[in-house]
This record gives C-alpha cells, sequence and structure tokens, in this order.
C-alpha cells in the first residue's frame, strides 16, 4: 500500500477538536500518518464494523522520542475491546456491530513523535485511494507490490473452497526489507488459518469456502520496498464468485447515469447490490434479488469516493463478492461539436454528422432541430425536433419543396450536458432529387433451325446511370416488345431486372436475356427498356426513363 501524506489531516483534526468532533475516518486498506504532539496528546480514527468482522491493524513510530505507539480499540459503547499492549498493532474479530474508535498515543506514555497507521478490515475492501495495491487474484498469477511505509501491508483476495490446496509465495523484488511475511485469513472474519512462520511462502489446505483474504508485509516491519506474490491453487479452475466488477477500484466515473456491471454467474436465483460510502456507516442495498448481472447506478455527488458490493444467492447458499471502490467526479464540461451536412432532395434533406467527442463521460445521443424562416434554432431546446436519437444520419422526408430548411445539431453526453451545436440549411427542389436514365450498349438477336421451325434468343446490356443529386433507392428495369419506338400499356412484357441502389453520380450496367417461344421473334420489332419501372424513385425528371432499341433485324 502507498501512504497517503495529507497535508490538510492535521488541519482537519484540530478542527476536529476545536468542534467537538471525536475523530477522523480511516478506510480498509489504507495507510495514513500522525503525529502525537504531547504526552497526553491521542489522535482517534474512527470506521465502521459488524459482529465477526475482523480488523488488522499495525501502528509503528516512524519519528520521535516516543518509544512506539500505543493502540486502543473502542467498541460502539465506548468500552475498549482489545488493545496492542506492547506489540506493533491488532489482530481482532470484532464483537458488536456499529462505529469503532481506533485510538493512537504515545506508548507508556512517553514522548512524542511522528507514527504510520494501516488499517484492513475483513471481509473489506483491499486498496484505499492512493494505492491500487491489492485485487482478487486467480489461480496461476503473479501480482506486484510495493511496502511504502514501515506500518504498511498490502491484501490480496481469492475464492476458494473447502479442502482446496493454495499455494501464496512472496519474494522481495527491492528495498531495505529482511524478507516477507505472509497470513491466510478466512472469509468470515476468523483467525488467521496460516502463516509463512519463516519460510517464503505458504502450502496449506483450505478449511471453508469464500472470499479469503492474504496479508502481505515486511518481515517484522523490517522496511520497504517491492515484492511480488504468486498464488496457485488445486484445482486451478476458478471458483464461483464476483469478478470483473465495473467500475472498478480506483476508477473515475463521471456518467451519473452507467451501470454497475459484473460477470454473470450460473445457477443464480438472484443478486443482492449493496452501496455507499462505507466508512463510517453500512452499505445501503440499492437491488434485491436482481435477475441480471447489472443495476442502473444510483444518484451520487460530485467528488465522493463510493463503495460498492453483489451477493449472488444460490440453492447451496450466498456468494458473496469483493468491497471496490471508486471516485465519483461529475461531468460538467459539454460534448466537443462535431462536423455536420445537410444534402437536399425532392421533398427531403438528407442530413449527416461526425466527429463530435466528449472525453469524460461520453456521448449519449443526438438532437436535431430545425426552422423554416429567420436563420437556424438559437439552441437545441427550441425550434421544431426533427430527430433524437444515437444514429449518425437522419433523412428529413415530407418537407415542400423550394423552403429553405434551417437545423441545428447537437450532442447529449452520458451524464446530461448538452453542446452549443452546429447549424446546417438546405432548400429542397425536384430538380434536386434522384434521376435515373439510360443507354443502350448492346442488343441482339438469335435464332436457329428447331424442327419444322426456328426459335430465337435476344441478349443486351443496358447502363443505368443516376444523373440526380440523390442516392436512387432500389428499383428494377421493365424490358418490353413493342411495334414502334414509344412505350405503351398495351407494349408486351418480357421481364424485370433489379438494378439495386444507385448513389448519385454513379450507374450500374445490366443485362437482358429473354428466349421467344418457337415461331416468335422480334424481327422487325423494338427492345424498350422501362427504367424504374414501379416507379419506386421519386426522381427529378420522370420523362427520360424510356429506352427503345430498334427494328431488330
Amino acid at each position: 500500500m502507498k501512504t497517503i501524506y495529507l497535508s490538510i489531516i492535521g488541519f482537519f483534526y484540530f478542527l476536529s477538536v476545536a468542534l467537538g468532533v471525536e475523530s477522523l475516518h480511516i478506510r480498509s486498506g489504507e495507510t495514513l500518518t500522525g503525529t502525537i504532539e504531547s504526552i497526553s496528546s491521542t489522535d482517534k480514527w474512527s470506521f465502521y464494523g459488524e459482529a465477526g468482522d475482523r480488523v488488522v491493524i499495525c501502528a509503528m513510530k516512524t519519528s520521535g522520542s516516543m518509544s512506539g505507539a500505543y493502540l486502543k480499540l473502542y467498541d460502539r459503547d465506548g468500552s475498549v475491546e482489545s488493545q496492542n499492549s506492547g506489540s506493533s498493532g491488532i489482530d481482532k474479530q470484532l464483537k458488536k456491530t456499529g462505529l469503532y474508535t481506533l485510538s493512537v498515543e504515545a506508548n507508556a506514555p512517553s514522548g512524542t513523535g511522528k507514527y504510520s497507521l494501516t488499517f484492513q478490515k475483513i471481509p473489506g475492501p483491499v486498496s484505499a485511494p492512493g494505492d491500487l495495491d491489492g485485487c482478487t487474484m486467480i489461480s496461476g498469477m503473479k501480482y506486484p507490490g510495493t511496502i511504502n511505509d514501515v506500518s504498511d501491508f498490502d491484501s490480496f483476495q481469492f475464492y476458494g473452497q473447502t479442502g482446496d490446496i493454495v499455494k501464496v509465495y512472496t519474494i522481495k523484488k527491492s528495498g531495505n526489507m529482511n524478507g516477507m511475511y505472509i497470513k491466510l485469513y478466512p472469509a468470515d472474519g476468523e483467525a488467521a488459518e496460516s502463516e509463512n512462520l519463516g519460510s517464503y511462502g505458504i502450502d496449506h489446505m483450505l478449511g471453508k469456502t469464500g472470499l479469503y483474504t492474504v496479508i502481505v508485509e515486511a518481515y517484522n516491519h523490517s522496511g520497504t520496498g517491492k515484492y511480488e506474490i504468486v498464488f496457485i491453487k488445486t484445482p486451478a479452475n476458478i471458483p464461483p464468485g464476483i469478478y470483473n466488477q465495473i467500475p472498478d477500484n480506483g476508477d473515475i466515473i463521471t456518467d451519473d447515469n452507467g451501470l454497475f456491471s459484473w460477470y454473470s454467474l450460473t445457477g443464480i436465483t438472484g443478486y443482492d447490490v449493496f452501496f455507499g460510502e462505507d466508512v463510517i456507516e453500512p452499505l445501503g442495498k440499492i437491488g434485491s434479488n436482481v435477475s441480471s448481472p447489472s443495476i442502473l447506478s444510483p444518484e451520487m455527488e460530485d467528488g465522493n469516493i463510493y463503495y460498492w458490493r453483489v451477493i449472488a444467492h444460490t440453492s447451496s447458499g450466498d456468494i458473496k463478492g469483493p468491497y471496490v471502490w471508486f471516485y465519483y467526479e461529475k461531468d460538467t464540461a459539454p460534448p466537443l461539436d462535431g462536423t455536420f451536412h445537410a444534402v437536399p432532395g425532392s421533398s427531403q434533406v438528407s442530413l449527416s454528422w461526425s466527429g463530435f467527442t466528449d472525453a469524460e463521460s461520453g456521448i449519449k445521443s443526438y438532437k436535431l432541430v430545425y426552422n423554416t424562416g429567420g436563420g437556424s434554432p438559437a439552441s437545441c431546446s427550441v425550434g421544431t425536433q426533427a430527430y433524437s436519437g444515437i444514429d449518425k444520419a437522419y433523412i428529413h422526408k415530407g418537407l415542400d419543396n423550394n423552403t429553405t430548411y434551417y437545423y441545428r445539431l447537437c450532442a447529449k453526453d452520458n451524464a446530461g450536458n448538452i453542446s452549443t451545436g452546429v447549424t446546417a440549411s438546405a432548400t429542397p427542389s425536384l430538380s434536386s432529387g434522384p434521376d435515373l436514365t439510360g443507354t443502350w450498349t448492346s442488343l441482339v438477336q438469335t435464332c436457329r433451325k428447331s424442327g419444322k421451325s426456328f426459335k430465337c434468343k435476344i441478349k443486351g446490356k443496358l447502363f443505368v446511370r443516376n444523373v440526380g443529386q440523390q442516392e436512387a433507392k432500389a428499383s428494377f428495369v421493365g424490358y418490353y416488345l413493342s411495334d414502334n419506338s414509344d412505350f405503351e400499356s398495351s407494349d408486351r412484357f418480357l421481364k424485370k431486372v433489379a438494378t439495386g441502389k444507385i448513389t448519385a453520380g454513379k450507374s450500374k450496367n445490366t443485362s437482358i436475356s429473354y428466349s421467344f417461344k418457337a415461331g416468335d421473334s422480334a424481327a422487325g420489332k423494338y427492345i424498350i427498356a422501362v427504367i424504374d419501372a414501379g416507379n419506386t424513385v421519386t426522381e427529378a425528371d420522370e420523362t427520360n426513363n424510356n429506352m427503345s432499341l430498334g427494328p431488330l433485324p
């Protein structure tokens, strides 16, 4: 763990005395520093605990004339529940539920000086702000850590089951520590099941099922330095547990409309979700028997540190997840606007946008508003709404041709901030729509004898082009046999061929292959290609769709 040196702690402590406040707060997984300024001085730190929890506390003198730091642990009623009695700390299972107070004074008492104080609650968070040493371990992995102060110890967790064999090793990598010391605690707050006792690791058969805690410290709190911890479990399977909680330890959350999520477990009847500030009061239940592995985040206050935990219910018992903490820093900055394009069509405007960004909470949605006079709306809260959603393109349909439409597009982030917005305008008109026309590139008829008669076949290619300003949606070409070059409803239909969508300014080749019945042919007649024969495309010019070729020999 990394010691948190807070220059304002002394100031706040002064205020706490002046205002009659009994103590400051200490978080599980945290190392703090304090000063005993006189023989009669006593520092007080408070935390919330429940009956059955275990607290592991270490206080070490770092400077001054005092011989050491003396600890007393008071329960909610003010009775002394434990004290270090000359040792460096307290390792105690709590008897009551409520707000506990830890007092620190000079040993004896004699002298003054500075001290460092490290606190861990089991079960409880294994890391704290300023230090991310500690996590849920997976068998076969190694994890780095740092002992930053003489009182410091780090905590790691893993899920285990009764009868599992676990091996935990720590190796000093640097620093002035004499070696490493490990203790293994069960999830229920009982005393340590194993410790290394001079060796460099633990080889132990678990006596219980649940989320175990491993505490790592310098041997005899002899110094500081870096280390690695290796965890091996037999069998090496990953036991059922609450994994991959999001947000995770140390995350900074700016989205107050987000989700808490975790990996799903099989055989679960429901999840309970707990949330709060944890330090001096219990977490509150925000979800009961939740069926899915996620829940909407609750309302939070800017600048706070929050904790959350999941407990899964199964037919064979509960699976209790780790405590996870995160920062909440409300996003107050609006998104940055991007680019916005408006392309007119016939009775419509095609709008598209890109490049909107929000580095803190992310883009949630877009809002498009418009006017038909006086320019673009002054903001996205006025004008007429045309669109709201997550897409980055929209076709505004059913518009009046030759009328100018003025638009403003704004982005909204996940914290509710709305950008200033960007503007564009467009004037739809009949001439600005798609326009399909075509050209014959080939058309031949071949005939062959068939018994006493003959059979003929025509094959041809038609070049279809969109000469308009808008994309033409999918349509088809109808091919007809006619006595003249003018298309009439009585002309004989041969077949139709799909063209698909055609972008403005682009073209596609289509082809016809048609076999006549014996004795029938196109000789002396015309083949007429009717483009967009089903009238599915609203075109700028509907008079240039019929392409005739003939008469065929």
